[in-house]
């Protein structure tokens, strides 16, 4: 299951974690216990700035006080299979952690339009619609963004010296 091995390497891959962490949100997990283990990962992350180890992990899970019997033992069950792969691509995993989260995001916002349409929430009317699946579709990884002005200068010089043919007209 892919939501496994996102857990994991965000676990135990730093740099994977690094690059991908700023994207991911609790309500991409399905399963009440990948919810659940993320957000213990995502409240030790935003105050210590590194990802947590196993038993740090396992700490944070037993001090919650919103487990049930049942999502407790699922949590522990999913422990079990946190392991990290060392031979995994991690621009293949990276990959495949941003289609993942498009799809969590699109059916999200889908759920969320669907939802509007019954009339079952009534917090947000027709025209909130379009905004939600922009939102969506608006899910990227991609941090480049405009130019570097350092890092671009040899293209910028190409562009400002470049000789182009210019055709005179009235």
């Amino acid at each position: 299951m892919l939501a496994d091995t996102i857990i994991a390497n965000v676990i135990h891959n730093e740099e994977y974690c690094r690059k991908v962490f700023p994207y991911l949100e609790t309500s991409y997990f399905e399963t009440e216990a990948h919810k659940k283990i993320f957000d213990s990962i995502q409240g030790y992350v935003n105050e210590y700035k590194s990802p947590p180890s196993i038993e740090t992990l396992k700490i944070l899970i037993e001090g919650r006080n919103d487990l049930n019997e049942k999502t407790f033992k699922e949590v522990a069950d999913t422990f079990r299979t946190l392991k990290p792969d060392p031979k995994i691509n991690e621009e293949w995993l990276i990959n495949e952690t941003e289609k993942y989260c498009q799809q969590q995001a699109f059916a999200i916002a889908l759920k969320r339009c669907i939802a509007i349409y019954e009339g079952a929430d009534k917090t947000m009317d027709m025209g909130a619609a379009p905004a939600l699946m922009n939102d969506a579709l608006s899910v990227n990884f991609d941090t480049n963004i405009g130019h570097d002005f350092f890092e671009d200068y040899e293209n910028r010089y190409e562009f400002y010296h470049r000789k182009e043919e210019r055709i005179p007209f009235d």
